[in-house]
């Protein structure tokens, strides 16, 4: 390729015509220099940095985790249809969890645990008044004769804590009144007609029923073996609506013998005592 080259015979206007004519093909047009700023061609992302540019997904987290929740759910209220409202032991729980069986608490921790309302306080405690209550008259009081008349059955005439019937055998009769001496000396009596009592207090010397009791009362050392006396045979003898019982057919121990009784049997099958007798041939009487 040849440049122009200014020939040195050529005028100036020559000259000018060389460099300056654009159609002369020895003196191509020559490109415009322009100023400018350099630019960087744009650089591929790569996938890494294309992932750290992302935003987190916790909206897709938020909405996956709710839509697990919402199917526990239905699994729940299709177990509630299947099994009904309540829930039994072992069974799955609200989210499908598994419960163990609930120990089966004691009964008397259940009966304790009454205890802590006031209302069942106050009701154990008037309960147990009235049972000391009754216990304390029935030994200070129930039996006195002056709270019998007549020759009724013990019940209907004596005071508190008395057998509201007669017993239904002679044995059983005189077997309560060894048992009333030795731990219920002030109910003896409520087992004997008036006549009777009048005579059982003169036998042994004291001016009404319940003082000769109480003296033989005095005189018991055994009281458990004493008030549980031994049949012998011929003790008991009945006719017809009458009997008697001696004493010296028993085996009394730890106590006093209390003599021969006479018994007759009352409309309503009961027996009681109306009659006594001294047996001064009797041991230990």
């Amino acid at each position: 390729m040849m440049c122009g080259v200014a020939d040195p015979n050529d005028s100036p206007d020559q000259h000018a015509q060389h460099t300056s004519s654009p159609d002369s093909p020895s003196n191509p047009a020559v490109p415009e220099v322009v100023d400018a700023e350099p630019v960087d061609e744009p650089r591929p992302t790569t996938t890494s940095e294309h992932r750290d540019t992302l935003p987190p997904p916790q909206q897709d987290d938020e909405a996956f985790r709710q839509y697990q929740q919402f199917l526990e759910f239905r699994k729940f209220q299709e177990w509630q249809r299947q099994y009904g409202e309540g829930e039994t032991p072992g069974s799955p729980g609200k989210f499908g969890t598994s419960r163990a069986a609930p120990a089966k608490r004691a009964w008397w921790k259940r009966a304790l645990g009454l205890l802590r309302y006031k209302l069942v306080r106050r009701l154990l405690y008037v309960f147990v008044v009235l049972l000391l209550l009754n216990a304390a008259i029935d030994y200070y009081v129930g039996g006195d004769d002056s709270g019998n008349t007549g020759g009724g059955a013990p019940g209907a005439t004596a005071g508190h804590g008395v057998r509201s019937v007669l017993p239904s055998s002679p044995e059983e009769t005189v077997t309560t009144v060894y048992d009333f001496v030795a731990t219920k000396p002030a109910t003896v009596c409520v087992l004997f007609t008036p006549a009777a009592k009048a005579r059982f207090a003169a036998n042994h010397g004291t001016p009404d029923c319940t003082t000769a009791a109480r003296q033989l009362h005095a005189r018991v050392t055994l009281p458990k073996n004493y008030k549980s006396p031994e049949f012998g045979k011929g003790a008991v003898k009945i006719v017809g609506t009458d009997a008697s019982v001696s004493s010296c057919l028993l085996d009394v121990r730890g106590g006093p013998r209390l003599g021969k009784f006479g018994l007759e049997r009352r409309a309503n099958g009961g027996w009681i005592i109306d009659g006594h007798e001294k047996e001064p041939s009797c041991r230990g009487e």
